[in-house]
C-alpha cells in the first residue's frame, strides 16, 4: 500500500468527489484527483489510479448506455492507441517530477480551453489528435479525460456522460495494457487501486443527486478549482 491512516482517508475523500463529479459531467475524476495525489503521495499516478478508475467507468458506462456515438469512439479509440505507447515511453524516461509538471499544465490548458474555446467540430484530424493526447496523458498520469471532454463540451449532459464512459473504459484498458506489457505494474499499485475503487462507486452513486445542477453549474466551479489546484502541484514542484 502506498497510503494508509489519514492519508488513506483523504485519498478516498478526494476520489469519492472525484467519481461523483465525473458521474455528473462525463470526466473529472483524474482532473480534481491528479493535484491532490501530487501533494498527498505521487506513487499512485498513473497505475494505481488507473486500476481504482476501471470498475467506475464501467459501471458508469452502463448506466449511461445509449446515447454515445460509435464513429466518434472508434476513431478516438484507435487514436488512443499510439497515444498509449508514447505514454508507456514518458514513464520510463522522464522522473515523477517532470510528468506531474506536464500533466498538471495539461490540466490547466485543459482547463481554459474548456472555458473559452469556441465549439470544437468533430473532425477527423480533430478526433485523431483528441484521442492520441489523451492517450499520452492517460497512460503517464492518468488524466486522459480532458482532451476528449474538450470535443464533446457544447453536447448535452446525458451525451457527453454516455460517450465519455465508453471512451473512459477503453482508454482505461489501453494505459493499463500498455503499462503491463511494459513492466509498469507492480503489485502495490494493484493492491493499493483495489483499496481505492469502492470510493469511485460511491461517488458514482451520489452523482445521481448532481446531475440535475451539474450542467448548469457545476462544471464551471470545478473547473476553476482544478486550475487553482493545478497551479499549486506546479509550484509545489518548482519549488521544492
Amino acid at each position: 500500500m502506498y497510503v494508509t491512516g489519514w492519508e488513506l482517508v483523504a485519498v478516498l475523500v478526494v476520489i469519492v468527489a472525484g467519481a461523483c463529479l465525473q458521474g455528473s459531467i462525463g470526466f473529472g475524476m483524474s482532473v480534481l484527483s491528479l493535484p491532490f495525489f501530487i501533494f498527498i503521495e505521487p506513487d499512485l499516478l498513473p497505475q494505481s489510479m488507473l486500476v481504482a478508475s476501471l470498475p467506475f467507468v464501467v459501471l458508469m458506462a452502463i448506466r449511461n448506455w445509449g446515447e454515445f456515438q460509435w464513429r466518434e469512439v472508434i476513431v478516438l479509440s484507435l487514436a488512443r492507441i499510439p497515444g498509449a505507447v508514447a505514454g508507456v515511453f514518458a514513464v520510463r524516461m522522464l522522473s515523477q517530477d517532470a510528468i506531474a509538471v506536464a500533466a498538471a499544465s495539461g490540466v490547466i490548458a485543459a482547463v481554459a480551453l474548456s472555458a473559452w474555446a469556441p465549439a470544437v467540430k468533430r473532425t477527423l484530424p480533430v478526433l485523431t489528435t483528441a484521442g492520441f493526447t489523451s492517450g499520452l496523458f492517460g497512460t503517464a498520469a492518468a488524466i486522459g479525460g480532458p482532451p476528449m471532454a474538450l470535443v464533446f463540451q457544447r453536447e448535452t449532459g446525458p451525451r457527453i456522460r454516455s460517450t465519455m464512459s465508453i471512451m473512459a473504459t477503453v482508454s482505461i484498458t489501453i494505459a493499463l495494457t500498455s503499462l503491463s506489457f511494459g513492466g509498469q505494474i507492480q503489485s502495490e499499485d494493484f493492491v493499493t487501486g483495489l483499496v481505492m475503487a469502492p470510493a469511485s462507486i460511491v461517488g458514482l452513486g451520489l452523482s445521481r443527486f448532481v446531475i440535475p445542477y451539474s450542467d448548469r453549474r457545476l462544471r464551471t466551479l470545478v473547473l476553476l478549482v482544478c486550475a487553482v489546484a493545478a497551479a499549486a502541484a506546479i509550484a509545489k514542484v518548482v519549488l521544492t
